[in-house]
Formats: C-alpha cells, structure tokens, sequence
C-alpha cells in the first residue's frame, strides 16, 4: 500500500549529513562489538576470567558507545581512538589473543561518497535481478529479448494515472466496475486516484522500472478512490475481461495461473 513520508526539523542540506556520518560510525563501532561477541566462546566451552574475558569485553565496548553522545563526540577523533586503544589494551591481555588488526577509524574529514555504477545500470536492483540467473548483480542495461510487444495486460484494481509519463500511448480501453457493479462500463472513468493500480501497472511494464516496456495496459477499475470495493465488483472486472479477451480471440493468462 502507499505510503507518504514526512520529514520535519532541520533543512535536508544539514540533516543528510549528520545522518550519514551518524550511521558510518555506529556501522563501524557497533561491527567491532558484534565482532567480538562472534568470536567469544559460550562460558560452558571456556572458563571466563573475568572482565577479561572477550564477552565482558564487548559488552565493554559497548557501554563505552552508549555514553557517546551528539554529533561533536561521534567526530571527534581522539574521544574514539582512546575507545579503541582502550579495548586493544584489554585483549592484549587475552592469552589466546595472538594478532590484533589496526581499524581505520572514521574522522570528521573522511570523504563519504556513494557507490559508483554505470550510467547505463538499471534503476532499479530488482529489475538487474529479473535479467539474471545467479547473483552477484551485474549492472548491465536492462534489455530483455522479448519487451511484451503484443501483450496486453489487464489490471484490476484501483485505476491508472492514464496521464503518466511512463506509460505514453499504451493504454487501452478499460472498464469502470466500481460504480454500478457488477455491470462494468467500458471507457468508463478508470483513473487512479488512491495510487495502487498505478504502481502496479509500473511495475509491470513502466519506461525504466518495469518488466515488459513494450506492453499495453487496460486498466479495469474494481477499486474505488479509497482503495476499496465489493467483491461483486471485482468478479465483475474479471468477467468483463474474460469477455473480452473471447471477443477478440487473445489467449488469456492469469498470474498464477495455467
């Protein structure tokens, strides 16, 4: 179902900032926690010796995190190498600990970037994904042998925003079931005003984000504006497309179905 978000408070240039360096330090912190959590043996398969023992230690690290508070600790250099050289000198006391590898700790002049990818990567991982058998994601362009050219797809459900941009000149006639069902209107008002059909139908087959770009779409409306109906109303929509489908001699296909 849709969902609208709202952010409040500070502009987003100061927000987006203190947010992402937030989350690099807490990612690298809290991984040096997990990590010694990962390597502590349960106490029945070895004695503790105390706050020396790697759990204790951990958990150490971790209530040393929890006192950090605000923007001005998370960056400040010192206050979170001394964290660390603090805890390297606990486990140097560890008999079994043999090697200790340095971290690159984050500081306040760490250059934070996203992830480069082609220019002609996919928008969507989900649709990288579509195009492959095995992992990982290889950012290749998103050209499918066969785009759905010929193919029409029925969507049942709350309309399409006939005037959106991804959609060009491959709508045709849809049914209004929502307003006398289950008699259904052909050419009757389909539009999307509550925003699931739409999704759906851009999922399917949108310019960038879809499966099949070279689909048309019929919108049949069994869902009113607030994104219900009767379920008179949608085997209403069902009917009117089988009828459909038989008038015109097209081989239909449910999702799920033979």
């Amino acid at each position: 179902a849709p969902a609208t978000l709202a952010l409040g408070g500070e502009p987003p240039r100061m927000r987006a900032p203190c947010l992402l360096v937030t989350a690099v330090l807490c990612l690298f912190l809290g991984g040096v926690a997990l990590f010694l959590l990962a390597v502590a043996e349960p106490d029945s398969a070895r004695p503790s010796s105390g706050p020396r023992h790697l759990h204790d230690l951990a958990h150490m690290w971790l209530d040393e995190l929890r006192e950090i508070s605000g923007l001005d600790e998370m960056l400040d250099g010192d206050r979170i190498r001394g964290i660390w050289d603090d805890i390297r000198d606990k486990l140097w006391e560890e008999e079994d600990v043999q090697i200790i590898v340095e971290p690159e700790l984050p500081t306040a002049d760490d250059v934070v970037a996203a992830a480069a990818e082609p220019a002609d990567a996919p928008r969507s991982w989900g649709i990288d994904r579509v195009d492959q058998d095995g992992l990982p994601l290889d950012h290749h362009p998103y050209a499918p042998e066969y785009d759905g050219d010929g193919v029409h797809v029925f969507v049942l459900d709350t309309g399409i925003y006939d005037d959106h941009v991804e959609f060009g000149s491959r709508l045709g006639e849809g049914a209004n079931c929502v307003d006398h069902p289950p008699d259904c209107v052909p050419g009757g008002d389909t539009t999307d005003r509550q925003g699931h059909g739409t999704h759906v139908a851009c999922t399917v087959g949108s310019g960038p984000y879809g499966v099949a770009h070279g689909v048309t779409f019929h919108a049949v409306k069994v869902l009113g504006d607030d994104g219900s109906g009767t379920l008179r109303g949608v085997v209403g929509g069902m009917e009117w497309v089988g009828r459909v489908v038989g008038d015109r001699g097209w081989q239909g296909r449910a999702p799920g179905g033979p």
